[in-house]
């Protein structure tokens, strides 16, 4: 939403200090947010009562026309600190803000001011044993590691919301592991949050009733095949195609949407088929179809050479040939978060991913090694967890770390990590985080891919 009179809201304030400018939160003085020159003097200059057209147009006379697209870039950054018709009382005086020096990166404020996308991991146990799982899941039917209270929960969503953030992605192992689920869920949808979830536990209709009472409008099954031999080789159950059937019945008497994901493998290219006609004839809304990736350890016997597509594009020929056959149920491939947005790896970059103890971590397909941990949510702020310079190095790991790969000579590299990299494809590719990813732009990464073994 665009204000038509911006000001920093009551609780934020600016502030300029040894020529540094900054917004701070005025509950803990936390720095959210570290500005630019021209940026420093935008927000000295939103009083509430100058109306944005009017701020474009003093930049524009001061600094010419191309000072426009900065004004419009910091006004979109920093919008979640923004209110209509809001007057600080303490702004710094135009000298102080016509000092202002470049922000110092060592402090590790991050561009935004608080995460777009909390990805909350659940639990790492799950009940099933799907070729295809790359969470390296603990077997188990209890969220044993689930220890983040609903109350503490709450107010990780609340404050993540003011600073921003918009969704919330709800993964596992099994997320519905954890018994509180449906009401833990219900507070972020009260904060504002968008719920993205897939699942494949049983939903009974006590479960459906608890969803439908906490307002979460939609959740999303995983559902790779129909046939009874097909789901035993994947996920180890044969008859969990009738249970999801079953589940999506009683979502819907609820009036709870729904919708499929169906990981596509090189063992099960014709079975979306047969799920898209359950799918539609269900009453799902969308079905995603996600191409297979490879694991760093298999579960089963069935190794990554079986599991990979020849080619990926056979995904999107799906997508099209069962759009044209299920008119009412929409199609598509799936795309990961990252991958919009000029992302290759969102987190760090717009998502702050934490796990089943509350601290944040670098990977979701990696967090076994405590190496890559951040801040304990369960003691330390969403702001302060997400402005962590520690983490900040972790997420913008420097030429040296790359020493011995095609990535340390590369002229890409800034431009890499700038846009994230995915530890996870260079140690399942190459045996260590610090090497080429699937987006290698300097296409340093074409060689061969070698076996590695779990990290000590």
């Amino acid at each position: 939403m665009t204000l038509s009179h911006p000001g920093l809201g009551p609780q934020w304030a600016l502030r300029v200090s040894d020529h540094h400018a900054r917004i701070h939160r005025r509950s803990d003085n936390q720095a959210v947010a570290a500005l630019a020159p021209l940026e420093a003097l935008l927000v000295g200059l939103m009083n509430g009562r100058r109306s944005t057209r009017s701020l474009r147009e003093h930049f524009s006379r001061a600094l010419g026309p191309k000072s426009l697209s900065q004004v419009d870039q910091t006004l979109l950054r920093l919008s979640p600190l923004l209110v209509e018709k809001s007057s600080p009382a303490d702004s710094p005086s135009l000298a102080d803000l016509g000092s202002v020096i470049e922000p110092d990166d060592t402090e590790g404020i991050r561009l935004l001011p608080g995460p777009r996308v909390l990805h909350w991991h659940v639990t790492q146990y799950c009940p099933r044993r799907c070729v295809y799982c790359y969470a390296e899941p603990k077997h188990g039917k209890r969220a044993l590691d689930a220890t983040l209270s609903r109350e503490r929960l709450t107010e990780i969503f609340c404050e993540a919301s003011t600073l921003g953030a918009t969704t919330l992605l709800v993964s596992g192992a099994e997320p519905f592991l954890r018994h509180d689920l449906p009401e833990v869920l219900g507070s972020a949808v009260a904060a504002g949050l968008t719920i993205l979830l897939t699942t494949k536990h049983p939903i009974s209709v006590t479960v459906a009733k608890r969803l439908a009472d906490a307002r979460v409008p939609h959740l999303s099954f995983s559902l790779d095949a129909v046939q009874r031999g097909d789901n035993a080789r994947l996920i180890g159950s044969s008859t969990y195609a009738e249970q999801v059937r079953k589940s999506m019945r009683a979502l819907r008497a609820r009036g709870v949407a729904f919708s499929v994901q169906t990981v596509v493998t090189n063992m099960n290219t014709t079975s979306p088929f047969e799920v898209a006609a359950l799918a539609e004839a269900e009453g799902a809304q969308v079905m995603q179809l996600v191409p297979f990736k490879p694991v760093r350890i298999p579960i089963a016997t069935l190794s990554n050479e079986h599991l990979q597509l020849k080619d990926d594009s056979i995904v999107d020929d799906l997508a099209a040939n069962l759009s044209e056959r299920h008119p009412t149920l929409r199609v598509e491939r799936f795309r990961e978060a990252g991958t919009s947005g000029g992302f290759h790896c969102d987190i760090g970059q717009t998502k702050l991913l934490f796990l089943p103890d509350g601290f944040v971590h670098r990977c979701y397909k990696l967090t076994h090694d405590e190496r890559l941990r951040g801040k304990d949510l369960c003691v330390t702020s969403v702001a302060s967890a997400w402005h962590d310079p520690a983490f900040t190095d972790a997420t913008y790991p420097s030429r040296s770390d790359y020493g011995g790969t095609p990535c340390a000579t590369c002229g890409q590299f800034g431009t890499c990590g700038r846009s994230g990299r995915c530890i996870y494809d260079a140690l399942v590719h190459h045996g260590r985080y610090a090497a080429p990813d699937r987006n290698c732009m300097g296409r340093a990464s074409q060689g061969r891919t070698i076996p590695i073994r779990p990290l000590q």
